[in-house]
């Protein structure tokens, strides 16, 4: 972490999240939250593949910005490909935190044909953004766990999981 998580961002993001929108930017000082250089943002597009009882080529997208007034806009997607490349699950992000190359998202789901991923149900993630070039180690992606009750702790806290995985195309930013 660039730096401790700033007591006022905690705070604006307890409390000005209602459960639909919140975002944090720990890496900023308390005194630059009004400034439109805390604003955050993360995106990216790729796939990986998810190995375990059955092997899974999954491809993601997302997009999320998070302002310094406690509000987080964005969108994701997930399409898990192993039995039914229609498949789909979408959403819109409520809260999002950048500390460094890392973000920290929590998306409401908002269409899904998948039963393990109902409509109203949160999801959280994390990425990384390793760097651009040839020389540069992958960009990173948890795999996305549903069922996250309260979005505000995740954000907040900015656990070190999901565990991070290595993306095998696309690319992620986070700024």
């Amino acid at each position: 972490m660039k730096g401790p998580v700033s007591v006022l961002a905690a705070i604006l993001a307890l409390t000005s999240c209602d459960g639909s929108q919140m975002t944090t930017s720990a890496e900023l000082p308390a005194a630059n939250l009004e400034n439109e250089a805390s604003v955050v943002r993360a995106s990216g597009s790729g796939h990986m593949t998810v190995t375990g009882a059955d092997t899974d080529w999954r491809s993601f997208s997302f997009h999320a910005t998070g302002r310094p007034d406690g509000t987080a806009d964005g969108r994701f997607q997930l399409q898990p490909r192993q039995n039914d490349p229609d498949h789909k699950i979408l959403g819109d992000i409520v809260c999002v935190t950048v500390v460094g190359n890392k973000a920290w998202m929590v998306g409401r789901v908002t269409e899904s044909d998948s039963p393990n991923s109902p409509v109203g149900t949160f999801t959280r993630f994390r990425v990384a953004d390793n760097g651009e070039g040839e020389g540069s180690p992958p960009d990173q992606i948890s795999l996305m766990e549903v069922g996250v009750i309260d979005p505000p702790p995740y954000c907040v806290l900015v656990p070190e999981r999901p565990e991070l995985r290595d993306i095998e195309a696309g690319n992620i930013q986070v700024r």
